[in-house]
């Protein structure tokens, strides 16, 4: 059960929800795997990235890209050389295209090519590839530039798995939230708002008062021996959250999907969020609830798990 120590939302929390609420014409909010300002603060790792096929100087990478508009993309994780769940992130990238009607010319084959050769090119065997999608701002010449780079990654520390990690409550919520698409400027209120307060990842909080999803993971409650998480309609389909669908199956955990009240988060034994990154990471505490997820009995056997399953895919699909 949740230890509640003082109130839930910051008075400067509230204020910058409230005003990007209204200066977006709520709700129009996305999420993102980086930090900062599309155009300044977009980071290129490595030596070479991709761009149209072409293989380019990282050192030229902010001259390439279309400014601040608006793209959508997917991230994938390489450990040990084999890009995890690719085909799953592909299929992802796919959807999300549909849905903005944008019409992907690049085969699955092709995409998986590119990504062993970014990685072979740049000599990265362990790090983030960001595929993005871009429409040119040229209107009389409309085109899909597409990149593909490495990204700064922020892995948790052995210590965050131990003991958990601390998350802030958000309000906002995104008017897709099936398409992975790229909002930057509400990425960097956020990240700001997590470096003032000293936490890993924002909740974000929907019109109604509910929990949905994290600004760039996907969020579990555990209850007992069920689980609770947002239904797939009011959130990005996580791969890592289909995944954990999946081992609660075979575990016979519980799954209950409806998004979590605020005034629910006191009958909560553990939290845990899920995402390319974290994997599976406990939640120590939710502003001023309190939690020991990482001692909680299901939140340790849903974590064994997935590692397992990151184990198998890697050794199935190293050359």
């Amino acid at each position: 059960m949740a230890i509640v120590q003082t109130t839930i939302f910051s008075k400067n929390l509230q204020s910058a929800a409230d005003s990007i609420l209204t200066d977006l014409g709520y709700p129009l909010h996305a999420e993102t795997e980086e930090k900062g300002v599309f155009r300044d603060m977009e980071m290129c790792t490595g030596t070479h990235f991709l761009m149209d096929d072409k293989i380019l100087p990282a050192s030229c990478f902010k001259e390439c890209l279309e400014g601040k508009i608006p793209g959508i993309y997917e991230v994938i994780r390489i450990i040990e050389g084999v890009p995890l769940f690719s085909e799953k992130h592909i299929n992802r990238l796919d959807n999300s295209a549909a849905c903005s009607n944008i019409t992907i010319s690049l085969s699955k084959e092709y995409i998986m090519k590119r990504i062993y050769y970014l990685a072979k090119i740049n000599g990265i065997e362990n790090g983030n590839i960001k595929i993005l999608l871009q429409s040119s701002k040229d209107k009389s010449n409309p085109k899909l530039n597409w990149y593909m780079y490495f990204i700064p990654h922020h892995y948790p520390a052995e210590k965050s798995y131990k003991e958990g990690v601390a998350v802030i409550l958000y309000r906002a919520e995104r008017a897709n939230p099936n398409v992975k698409l790229t909002n930057t400027d509400m990425r960097s209120l956020i990240d700001r708002e997590l470096r003032e307060r000293h936490a890993y990842e924002a909740l974000l909080v929907d019109a109604h008062g509910n929990i949905t999803e994290g600004s760039r993971s996907n969020a579990f409650f555990v209850r007992n021996n069920s689980l609770l998480t947002a239904g797939q309609d009011k959130v990005l389909p996580g791969i890592t959250r289909d995944a954990i669908l999946e081992i609660c199956k075979t575990l016979h955990y519980q799954i209950i999907e409806e998004s979590i009240p605020l005034e629910h988060l006191n009958l909560t034994d553990a939290v845990f969020i899920t995402g390319t990154s974290p994997k599976v990471l406990p939640v120590q505490r939710i502003d001023n609830f309190v939690f020991e997820s990482a001692r909680n009995p299901v939140v340790l056997d849903i974590m064994k798990a997935y590692n397992q399953l990151i184990d198998n895919y890697i050794t199935a699909n190293k050359f």
